[in-house]
């Protein structure tokens, strides 16, 4: 009799062990996932890390802190010259090789632009969170150390080469890579996730970036086969 109170008592013990577990897990993974970048943490870093990359210009001010805090994560862009300009483009960002193309690498200037087109049927970068924000710049950076390893002949071949929907998968998919593998992984997820699932962006517009870039699903897997 006693024993069967004990394995009534352990069974039922154990099963409320297995019900906090599975609960507070669940609720562990819908407040805190994706993992998020701590604004408040690099704001108190910005004047530093500002100071480490000295040759960014026209960084307007609502997007300083994500931009830099992006950058914090490319060292190897400290001596890069990088210029920000808002004006009228197809997709949230881009980054382009913009001056002293056919001088030495060392001398040429990227530009980072975001969209400020009034008929955009996607997001703009002023929409998005600081953990979107940070994933999409970070991932317009990871083109340009791309770009800043290539001769000229080399990138104007890609140019080229970027109007065959074939290689403009495998150009993303690869930036996309090098984004996550400086950082970025989660916030990339962050801003794709919301892109094609809870924004207001065309169908037409969804359509194209699944098209092209990788989607929430194969960056998660990258992420996780990455760490």
């Amino acid at each position: 009799m006693i024993s069967g109170v004990i394995r009534k008592n352990k069974y039922w013990l154990l099963g409320l062990v297995l019900v906090f577990f599975f609960y507070t897990n669940g609720f562990a993974q819908q407040t805190h996932f994706p993992p998020k970048i701590d604004s408040s943490f690099y704001a108190s870093k910005l004047d530093s890390i500002k100071h480490h990359f000295p040759d960014c210009s026209n960084i307007p001010l609502q997007f300083e802190l994500p931009f830099y805090t992006a950058l914090s994560k490319y060292p190897e862009l400290q001596l890069t010259h990088i210029e920000f300009a808002v004006k009228s483009i197809r997709t949230t960002m881009a980054a382009r090789p913009a001056k002293g193309l056919f001088k030495n690498r060392s001398k040429r200037t990227y530009r980072v632009y975001a969209n400020n087109n009034k008929d955009f049927k996607g997001v703009y970068l002023s929409s998005l969170t600081f953990n979107q924000q940070t994933g999409v710049i970070g991932h317009e950076l990871a083109h340009i150390v791309d770009y800043s390893h290539k001769s000229t002949m080399r990138l104007i071949g890609n140019g080229i080469a970027y109007m065959f929907t074939s290689y403009r998968r495998t150009f993303e998919a690869n930036t996309d890579k090098r984004a996550i593998s400086h950082g970025f992984g989660w916030q990339l997820f962050d801003y794709v996730d919301f892109l094609l699932n809870r924004s207001k962006a065309s169908e037409k517009y969804k359509k194209m970036k699944r098209k092209v870039y990788l989607n929430e699903n194969d960056i998660k897997q990258i992420i996780i086969s990455t760490y």
